[in-house]
């Protein structure tokens, strides 16, 4: 499937919007990144409000205690499962520019963004399908119809700042810096359940599952280390970054940063 006019542009506007923010220091630059940085979601706080959210919806919608007993206990096993720490891709670049100081070699300034319109659209141009809605379904049970509709929309970015110290090795190179960090991202759900004569319970049951409170965001300070390897002018990288966090905001949910964020790419120095 070929791509949407719409969403080509949203690629371009991104592409565009990151060109925009690096320009202002192109004139000193002596590295400029191609980069697939990340950061890290911990769900321990997460999952644990899994049942809390399920238990609350299902007394809303006044499921008998022993069938919800069984339901929780199944969602308890399948939330047990699940990995406490998820890695969160962005798509972004970096810029590097000297500074004239003996211990320090530059500066660089580096982000990273996604959302649900870029996501798409990347789907698109490898030719994969995602649906939207992500599901609509019409159901029957115990006597009454019911339809589901359910989709999502997201965004988040990280931006960094680093001190950076490397050590050439012409072939490769090792950085050391220290750096600062914000991170913020918010998913919302958008979620229509039809159940025709139970609209009240319905209602009570989605306000238990505080859709709206799926957002987070954290300013950090962090230590890299990184690695490149290749020719002077043209290196591959990896970097890592360890984080101390300053201030985090947690939603409801309880989503909140890990400890390490890192990238990915390639780097053209001047």
């Amino acid at each position: 499937m070929e791509p949407t006019m719409r969403q080509k542009g949203v690629i371009l506007e991104g592409a565009i919007a990151l060109l925009i923010a690096l320009l202002p220091v192109t004139a000193f630059a002596f590295g400029i990144g191609v980069e697939i940085p990340f950061y890290t979601l911990d769900l321990t706080t997460t999952l644990a409000q899994v049942t809390v959210a399920a238990e609350g919806a299902l007394g809303a919608l006044g499921v008998p205690p022993a069938e919800a007993a069984e339901v929780l206990n199944e969602i308890d096993m399948e939330v047990s499962a699940l990995p406490l720490l998820f890695p969160v891709p962005l798509l972004g670049g970096s810029i590097e520019f000297s500074l004239p100081f003996v211990l320090i070699d530059g500066l660089r300034l580096s982000g990273g963004f996604l959302n649900d319109a870029l996501l798409r659209g990347l789907a698109d141009l490898f030719d994969l399908m995602v649906p939207q809605p992500l599901l609509h379904e019409q159901f029957e049970a115990d006597g009454f119809e019911a339809t589901v509709t359910a989709d999502v929309s997201f965004f988040t970015f990280m931006l960094s700042t680093d001190l950076v110290k490397r050590l050439d090795l012409l072939i490769a190179g090792i950085d050391i810096g220290l750096g600062l960090d914000l991170i913020q991202g918010r998913i919302t759900p958008e979620v229509a359940l039809d159940v025709p004569g139970f609209e009240t319970e319905v209602d009570a049951a989605l306000a238990a599952l505080h859709l709206g409170e799926l957002y987070w965001s954290a300013f950090a300070a962090h230590g890299t280390f990184g690695f490149e390897i290749g020719l002077p002018f043209l290196r591959t990288f990896v970097e890592v970054r360890y984080l101390l966090p300053i201030s985090r905001t947690p939603g409801w949910w309880g989503l909140d940063i890990g400890g390490f964020t890192g990238s990915v790419g390639l780097v053209i120095r001047f």
